[in-house]
């Protein structure tokens, strides 16, 4: 006999516990409600697998997911999704009577793009690392002429690879000086040499305050306050009257704007508000 049950006249045995047996009863059949419930609710879960199946039936789930996946990261919007759609680009999963299986060529299609993708990164890549070889070549070269032919033949435009030719050439790193280096920037910011267009058709080049900061380190303010006075001086900045009429600020082609700064180089009289005409408002 257990410890805290007592028993009846019948020989029946009661549980001293506080609880009555129907309450046990009562409580097994929620338990077993409650476990009832939870397993229903695991086995009406669906996942992505199961819900393609009944989409496509007959096809590996597994393809279909990877294709959806694709599609998915390809469109991830609505316009995208509605213009691939429209243009076909998208492929529809359930399309049971196609010849090709739609998540198959949907793979095969995200493949050959990947594959592309590879190359011109690889291309782009081989390209820059060309550029960054005839970069060194050119801060090293020990005439003129060999800079000029290097830089002819990489650089068409002032691109990318050309900031890398400037960041290369003001690099606080570099420990060997550049020969020629007054001549060189002055080819590279005016784009040309003796008259003639060497890069970006011989357009002038106005580099932002960190570049001429850096390059007038690397050449000494002096010969760096001669290239920008000549870059500037070749810099159409604003077309005047044929007639030669002073604007309302007062200059024409007789007299244009000249900043000051580029005035206190060439030793010319600065602006002030008594030399210039002020601007009237408009009423």
């Amino acid at each position: 006999m257990s410890l805290g049950t007592t028993v009846d006249a019948d020989g029946e045995e009661e549980s001293d516990d506080g609880y009555d047996d129907d309450d046990d009863d009562d409580t097994d059949g929620k338990t077993q409600k409650r476990k009832t419930q939870t397993s229903t609710k695991k086995r009406t879960r669906l996942h992505l697998p199961s819900l393609l199946s009944l989409v496509a039936p007959g096809y590996d789930p597994a393809l279909l997911s990877r294709a959806v996946v694709c599609q998915v990261l390809c469109y991830c919007s609505n316009s995208k999704a509605r213009q691939a759609a429209k243009s076909g680009a998208m492929v529809d999963l359930g399309q049971l009577d196609a010849a090709v299986s739609p998540a198959v060529l949907t793979l095969q299609q995200h493949h050959c793009s990947l594959l592309q993708r590879r190359e011109h990164v690889l291309q782009a890549m081989i390209e820059r690392s060309i550029k960054q070889r005839a970069n060194y070549c050119m801060l090293q070269a020990s005439t003129v002429w060999a800079f000029i032919g290097y830089l002819m033949n990489t650089h068409k435009e002032r691109d990318d690879g050309f900031i890398d030719l400037i960041k290369m050439l003001t690099s606080p790193d570099r420990q060997q000086p550049v020969p020629l280096v007054a001549e060189k920037v002055r080819i590279l910011v005016t784009g040309q040499y003796e008259g003639k267009a060497v890069l970006s058709y011989g357009n002038v080049w106005l580099p932002e305050r960190k570049y001429s900061l850096a390059l007038a380190k690397v050449v000494g303010d002096e010969a760096w306050g001669e290239i920008e006075v000549e870059v500037r001086s070749n810099v159409s900045v604003h077309v005047y009257r044929e007639s030669d009429i002073p604007n309302r600020h007062g200059h024409c082609n007789s007299n244009p704007y000249i900043p000051n700064e580029l005035r206190a180089r060439l030793g010319m009289p600065l602006l002030t508000l008594q030399n210039t005409r002020k601007r009237k408002k408009r009423r």
